[in-house]
């Protein structure tokens, strides 16, 4: 047999900078760079024109795709462009405008371009000046000791929890990282940590990154109110903290205007005016008017980019923002590098943003969303659908785990815990003790539903593929959500309120039905636009639990359903079939709701099924003790045993052989395992 041929550090580095460009190009290969949409109607509404577009397997209409550019054919000689104005995804259509000719007639096509920032990655990686020294950062081996020089006062932040605390040591090594779990202040713990940094070492600059413009806007308005609780005015250090980008939430920044490069009262007071007039979509007269005065304050505020980044102790962006600036950004010296929600941002995009700091921060939680990667390549998934936490050891001095959280309330909270956390997460000490916090998860008694903080209601339907809808829908859930919706409306506010569901096509149903009675304010979306939100009252309809998307792969399915249901504060309610319960996903969540309900439960020591070498039969459907691990019986055949650990809902599979062996008693290297069974 001949050994593995070992590999020079030098060529190492070659071999994955091949890979993660072949990866780019696999990953670009399977993202199409244009899609091409059947008109199946169109009208014109003023100067806007607007088309109904058949959708069809694998082309969806997303919203993404506003201010996308799109393009038809005239003639052999002509062709024509327009800007997409909006996406009405209940009705199929796009809103276009800025057209250089009247768009097709109806049967024929048109292209949309979606925006695509890998060719902008593809470029970093391919120069070789700097895509050696990105590989560099892989190596999450620490290069130099701990430095509690460089470690963090938490002294002045008095309310943090103990492993909030923890954390503040991090920055002492090269590479830190903190695991957040819902709801556990991982924000607040890094806005601390990051007003901290700044405050005990005032000539270092930060450059704080997270994947959304929602998350950095988070991240860098906690950076900013952990300042002024230490009585910092915003004509100080405070506005030398910027967020730099276009496309923030103006109200975010109403009280905040320091935080914005330009310090323009007017502008920000129009954006924040010009956000609450927002027009609906389908208004696409007015909605065409929003977007331009919008888009000018923007582009104004925008122009000042380089000049701020230049004075700027720390500059907050988006990861995508930051690759298309980065010839910018290595012109500036970055002490500190600091990722939020880590864990959504591939390796290939993570590393070179890396490079441009001395010290690195991720923060994040690898139970939840993972980056999205639309090929199913194995090159691709490892570079671009891993993140950083898939790279270390969660042991490691600089990893620190926050297990405290004060989101959910105790049931709900149990269940995430139990499923998905090893049963480390609970609820914070200090939150048992305010009356306002159980005040906000009062739960009121509502028609339809039971009086605990979860519930599971059993569908008598599956789910099946709509042609009409071109994707998995369940009416008879989305029928019971409406009706459950218009009962809870009776008691708190729509915006207390989020359904979750992983399929556009169900989200579209539930939308139309709530459109016809006429109920507004209820944000229906699909569960990778909710992770960093928060609801008293979550409703979750998975739909279809054999659907691949969720069958497929176990892990992102893990996923998924952790995000949906750990948005809850107060109460979680949680749809599922006779088919969603043949995913083991979903049958292991449901055990392990059954098993909180019954936390009283004497487990029979295995021994006592174990009879002439052999596990009895009788052993299917009973509690127990395997091993010291209590379990419920599900299956027995003449070669394993399979069960659910009791508690976590985890299914478990374990070899007859080996178990009697352990539990027969004979063996004086078992002689432990055998006095736990007498």
């Amino acid at each position: 047999m001949q050994n593995k041929k070992q590999y020079s550090f030098r060529e190492r580095k070659e071999i994955e900078n091949r890979e993660i460009i072949e990866a780019i190009n696999v990953e670009l290969s399977a993202t199409p760079r244009f899609l091409d949409f059947i008109i199946i109607s169109k009208r014109k509404i003023g100067h806007i024109w607007s088309l109904e577009l058949k959708e069809e397997s694998g082309k969806r209409l997303e919203d993404s795709f506003e201010e996308s550019k799109c393009w038809w054919r005239i003639s052999d000689n002509e062709t024509g462009v327009a800007e997409v104005l909006s996406v009405i995804l209940e009705k199929s259509t796009i809103n276009i405008r800025f057209y250089t000719a009247e768009p097709p007639d109806v049967l024929k096509y048109i292209r949309i371009y979606p925006p695509i920032y890998l060719e902008k990655l593809k470029q970093l990686w391919e120069t070789n000046a700097l895509s050696n020294r990105f590989i560099n950062s892989i190596q999450f081996n620490q290069k130099f000791p701990y430095n509690n020089k460089f470690s963090l006062n938490s002294e002045n932040f008095p309310t943090l929890r103990k492993m909030q605390r923890e954390a503040f040591k991090l920055t002492g090594w090269e590479t830190g990282f903190l695991w957040g779990p819902p709801g556990t202040g991982k924000t607040f713990t890094l806005g601390a940590m990051l007003a901290q940094y700044i405050l005990q070492f005032p000539r270092n600059k930060v450059l704080l990154l997270s994947t959304t413009n929602n998350a950095v806007d988070h991240s860098l308005i906690a950076l900013d109110s952990a300042l002024e609780n230490q009585g910092h005015s915003p004509s100080g250090l405070r506005k030398k903290c910027l967020r730099i980008g276009n496309h923030y939430l103006a109200k975010n920044y109403e009280n905040r205007k320091h935080l914005l490069p330009v310090k323009n009262d007017n502008f920000l007071k129009l954006l924040v005016q010009l956000e609450k007039e927002k027009p609906d979509k389908e208004d696409v007269i007015n909605y065409s008017r929003w977007k331009n005065s919008i888009s000018n304050i923007r582009n104004k505020i925008k122009s000042r980019t380089v000049i701020v980044l230049k004075d700027a102790k720390v500059a907050a962006m988006t990861t995508t923002f930051a690759v298309f600036q980065y010839n910018l950004l290595e012109d500036f010296s970055y002490d500190l590098v600091v990722f939020d929600e880590v864990s959504q941002v591939g390796l290939a995009h993570s590393l070179p943003l890396a490079f441009l700091g001395r010290k690195k921060i991720y923060t994040g939680d690898f139970m939840q969303l993972s980056p999205i990667v639309k090929s199913s390549l194995k090159i691709s998934q490892k570079w671009l659908g891993k993140s950083v936490f898939d790279k270390i050891k969660k042991d490691e001095k600089w990893f620190c785990r926050l297990e405290e959280q004060s989101r959910m309330s105790n049931n709900i909270c149990n269940l995430v815990s139990n499923a998905y956390y090893n049963g480390n997460l609970r609820v914070a000490d200090d939150v048992k003790k305010k009356d306002d916090w159980f005040k906000e998860r009062n739960l009121n008694k509502v028609n339809f539903l039971s009086d605990d903080e979860v519930t599971f209601i059993i569908n008598e339907e599956d789910g099946i593929w709509s042609q009409k809808y071109k994707g998995p829908i369940r009416f008879t859930s989305a029928e019971k959500i409406k009706n459950i919706i218009i009962e809870l409306l009776k008691n708190i506010n729509a915006d207390k309120i989020l359904v979750l569901t992983p399929f556009h096509a169900q989200r579209v149903l539930i939308n139309q039905m709530l459109r016809k009675e006429k109920i507004k304010g209820i944000d229906v979306s699909t569960v990778h636009k909710a992770q960093g939100s928060e609801r008293h009252t979550i409703i979750f309809d998975p739909v279809d639990g054999g659907n691949q998307f969720l069958a497929g792969n176990k892990r992102r399915s893990q996923q998924l359903v952790n995000v949906a249901i750990s948005r809850a504060k107060a109460r979680l309610i949680i749809f599922l079939s006779d088919g969603d319960l043949e995913n083991e996903i979903f049958n292991s969540l449901y055990f392990c709701y059954l098993a909180s309900k019954n936390p009283n439960i004497d487990f029979i020591p295995i021994c006592n099924f174990i009879n002439n070498n052999k596990i009895l039969k009788n052993i299917e459907q009973k509690y127990v003790n395997i091993n010291g691990i209590e379990t419920f019986v599900i299956q027995i055949s003449e070669s394993r045993l399979v069960a659910y650990e009791y508690f976590s809902g985890k299914r478990k599979t374990f070899g007859i052989e080996q178990v009697i062996q352990i539990n027969k008693g004979v063996s004086d290297i078992e002689i432990e395992q055998e006095e736990l069974c007498h």
